[in-house]
């Protein structure tokens, strides 16, 4: 195979090189592909120097698979062009998940959605695939009925530039001589510190009131389990380097069994059940680095409501909350000849 990675000296582009390193997929050539600042320079892929090179209308000539590991905007002005050019694109960013003929797919629950004709896929949201992941066991033990989550995100979500101003703010502690860029939204007129700080915005804010983050988190949910249930999420960037946290309350059509949650849990593939609160073990961001599993604990049932169970979920956001997951996709489907690879 001939594969290209768009946006690969990113945060997320770097750690999918890393996997492609081991993959099952058998690789002939690897193009990594970046902007004019990165171009000419060397990128490391098992132990050989690989030049960077431009991102132009014409590295996409004769690529099987080409990884889209960046913004909305290099989206939408090269998926089209691999695509005419006969490549299969996995999408990392937002700009196709919602439309209705592209899948978009979580391999652990529906690669069923992935045919031949479909040879755009979209990635999803990182803070959706740990959820939905969790929810998608459950929901063979009992029907969801309705889904409330907040989530904790790391900084590095936000990029390389969050966190170049993250790790400055921890070395001048003292915040009178700094003067933040970047969060909530780099764009934006108003922003805050992260260190010492919860932020409850992540991306711009719709007219609902919700952030494009909560939003995606709710209807990306929604598609990927093919399942109608009410979803409430508040999104908040915490003062942490990597790895996802989310806070989740799930309410069921029947009464809660913990056997059985803790059963279905226990036999789902890359789902870990941490959870001894005699010894205090439990996820935490820390654990999950480099991991392509989701861990959950803190599993417990509502007080007041046999229906209602509440979790404690972690991942680590750039690899099974995006490369991993874009990998796993394109195994999947060299796995089972969708396109002929």
């Amino acid at each position: 195979m001939k594969i290209g990675v768009v946006g690969a000296t990113g945060l997320v582009g770097g750690k999918l090189i890393y996997l492609l390193e081991k993959t099952l997929l058998p690789i002939e050539e690897i193009r990594v592909i970046a902007s004019s600042q990165s171009s000419g320079k060397d990128l490391l892929f098992k132990n050989h120097k690989i030049k960077i090179q431009k991102l132009s209308d014409k590295v996409f000539d004769n690529l099987n698979l080409v990884f889209f590991m960046t913004n909305n905007d290099v989206t939408k002005k090269y998926v089209d062009i691999a695509l005419e050019k006969g490549a299969v694109v996995i999408d990392n960013s937002s700009v196709y998940r919602m439309k209705e003929n592209v899948p978009l797919v979580v391999p652990e629950i529906n690669p069923f959605t992935i045919k031949k004709e479909n040879r755009l896929i979209a990635n999803p949201n990182c803070s959706t695939i740990q959820l939905a992941m969790i929810l998608n066991a459950l929901g063979k033990i009992n029907s969801i009925k309705r889904v409330d989550v907040s989530t904790y995100q790391a900084v590095s979500g936000a990029g390389k530039e969050a966190i170049d101003e993250y790790l400055f703010q921890i070395e001048l502690y003292n915040k009178s001589t700094l003067i933040p860029k970047i969060l909530p939204v780099k764009d934006l007129k108003k922003h805050y510190f992260i260190l010492n700080n919860s932020i409850p915005q992540i991306d711009k804010f719709s007219v609902n009131g919700y952030s494009k983050e909560e939003l995606k988190v709710i209807y990306e949910s929604q598609k990927i389990l093919g399942l109608e249930f009410s979803i409430s999420c508040t999104a908040v960037r915490v003062p942490v380097l990597n790895g996802h946290s989310e806070s989740v309350t799930v309410t069921f059509s029947e009464n809660v069994d913990l056997s059985n949650v803790y059963e279905i849990l226990n036999n789902s593939v890359n789902i870990v059940v941490l959870d001894d609160i005699e010894n205090q073990i439990y996820p935490i961001a820390e654990i999950c680095q480099d991991r392509s599993e989701v861990f959950v604990g803190r599993i417990r049932k509502d007080l007041y409501c046999d229906k209602v169970l509440h979790l404690w979920i972690v991942a680590d956001n750039l690899i099974k909350g995006a490369a991993a997951n874009a990998l796993q996709i394109a195994e999947k489907c060299y796995q089972e000849k969708i396109y002929g690879w």
